[in-house]
């Protein structure tokens, strides 16, 4: 019984678009081509937008890993090497939390669920950085 509720929430999820729901609104990429929707969150002027078009546009599958890469490169740009020490730890935790709680997942799906756990922690601790100001470097 429990098989049978875990394959039906798994094709649930498959099917339903969580990213356009979450972000309120439909990928501005009208291919839906992921060169395009990776070139639209290259070209996207802060961390923020690119990961709305990330969230907007995401497909579920292994192809969102590439895209949420470079959302978390281009959030990391924002706070990267100003950060202190406390909350690169935090952030190292955030990113490794990710990487733990997909681990033995397999499937495409969980490919996309950890791209877009890691461009969430990147993303969030760019709007807290840009909100708080930055961080003083950590002195020994």
């Amino acid at each position: 019984m429990r098989l049978r509720i875990l394959v039906a929430l798994s094709i649930v999820a498959l099917f339903a678009s969580p990213p356009a729901t979450a972000a309120g609104g439909e990928c501005p990429v009208q291919s839906h081509d992921n060169d395009e929707i990776a070139k639209a969150v290259h070209d996207a002027p802060t961390c923020g937008a690119s990961m709305a078009i990330f969230e907007r546009c995401g497909s579920g599958a292994t192809g969102d890993v590439t895209i949420g890469e470079i959302v978390v490169g281009k959030c990391e740009g924002v706070f990267a090497g100003r950060l202190s020490a406390g909350r690169k730890r935090a952030y190292d935790r955030a990113q490794t939390n990710c990487e733990k709680k997909y681990i033995k997942q397999t499937g495409s799906m969980y490919r996309s669920f950890e791209a877009f756990c890691y461009a969430k922690a990147a993303a969030n601790v760019a709007e807290q950085f840009s909100k708080t100001g930055p961080a003083t470097p950590a002195t020994k």
